[in-house]
């Protein structure tokens, strides 16, 4: 972060001697300091005298610890942080947290500017964590890890209900897996959550049919060529839809007909 610090203007650090050093250093974003401060440490149960406290104030990044002499005088370590943050104002910079998260940090952000940035999300989209937490499963995909891959997956479920590509790609780790049963639940709880999507809706059908619930299967695939889904070479050659395509070959056939889809295999 120092080094990255050129970007950000110089970095000007109010850091004190503290025996030993802190343990862990946390951005504070959006809000009154010490508020923040309270808050995390309440959600994270972090010691207040292992920390070290950085502050955007507009221009520069700014440093806190708590110096060890100054618990010599009785005082607690929540009053020595009130005195030090009570009267600073943590400003939100964006972007900031990535570089935080990147050096090793921890990053706490006012409730109200991630309900804020919620807000302002456009629907079929994924906020900043999610989207990490996705890139993360998709490397451990290409390791062969799916079962690792399926828990960042979840994690971004977590970090935003809302992102159609987290339970996509959690729906397919599972097919990958042959687990059918929770790939069908993460796409039906996608559709639930994050709304129509048509990618979602051929991920349920590729589930129904590698499970051989060829009924469901076609009414997933309906839904999902209704809602735009036209890519005749994965309707033709994806190995999950399979079943599908062989057991229900003329109702398969019709309904890519109806939506002006030819695939060599329905003209046979």
């Amino acid at each position: 972060m120092r080094k990255s610090a050129i970007a950000l203007g110089i970095a000007v650090s109010f850091t004190l001697f503290s025996c030993g050093g802190p343990k862990k250093t946390v951005l504070l974003e959006g809000g009154n300091a010490y508020d923040l401060l309270q808050q995390y440490i309440s959600k994270t149960h972090a010691k207040p005298g292992d920390l070290r406290v950085e502050i955007w104030d507009g221009k520069n990044l700014k440093a806190y610890t708590i110096p060890w002499q100054s618990v010599l005088t009785g005082a607690d370590y929540m009053t020595l942080w009130k005195e030090r943050l009570d009267k600073v104002n943590a400003i939100y910079k964006p972007g900031l947290d990535k570089e935080a998260k990147a050096n090793g940090w921890d990053v706490y952000v006012s409730p109200a500017i991630t309900l804020k940035k919620e807000a302002n999300k456009k629907p079929g989209t994924c906020n900043d964590k999610a989207g990490s937490d996705i890139n993360l499963g998709l490397q451990l995909v290409t390791t062969g890890d799916l079962k690792g891959a399926s828990n960042q997956f979840k994690k971004a479920i977590q970090d935003d209900k809302s992102c159609p590509l987290a339970y996509l790609d959690l729906a397919s780790a599972y097919i990958e897996r042959k687990d059918y049963d929770n790939a069908i639940d993460a796409a039906k709880e996608g559709l639930k959550n994050a709304g129509e999507n048509k990618d979602l809706e051929y991920a349920l059908a590729c589930a129904y049919s590698d499970d051989n619930k060829l009924d469901y299967a076609l009414d997933a695939l309906k839904q999902a060529l209704k809602d735009g889904f036209n890519d005749p070479n994965k309707l033709a050659n994806d190995p999950d839809l399979q079943n599908l395509r062989t057991g229900k070959k003329e109702s398969f056939c019709e309904l890519l007909n109806k939506y002006k889809i030819a695939i060599k295999y329905c003209l046979i």
